[in-house]
């Protein structure tokens, strides 16, 4: 992801223990927010609770919102994984409100 945004600060996050800021930093939108990244590998899909764990980590880390990075089994393309947010979220996201 570094490479594709041209930002060399992503990188993994330290942990945090209970103020999970999500696992992904430094992972900007084209206004220049911090958006959480929850990154999961499992093949059980859990979509709510994931989201609850982006939102707490969005809020921990003042993010502009949350957003889940899940594998797509069967391909090992960083690009060709999974995105998961919420409706809310993609507008949020693309109508730039705070």
């Amino acid at each position: 992801m570094q490479a594709e945004l041209g930002n060399p600060a992503i990188d993994r996050m330290p942990k945090h223990g209970a103020l999970d800021r999500g696992d992904i930093a430094n992972v900007r939108d084209s206004h220049g927010r911090l958006l959480a990244v929850e990154c999961k590998n499992t093949s059980k899909i859990a979509l709510s609770g994931w989201m609850r764990e982006a939102h707490t980590a969005a809020a921990n880390y003042g993010a502009h919102t949350g957003v889940i990075v899940h594998k797509r089994h069967g391909t090992a393309a960083p690009g060709s994984q999974w995105v998961t947010l919420t409706v809310d979220d993609l507008i949020h996201l693309l109508k730039g409100t705070p």
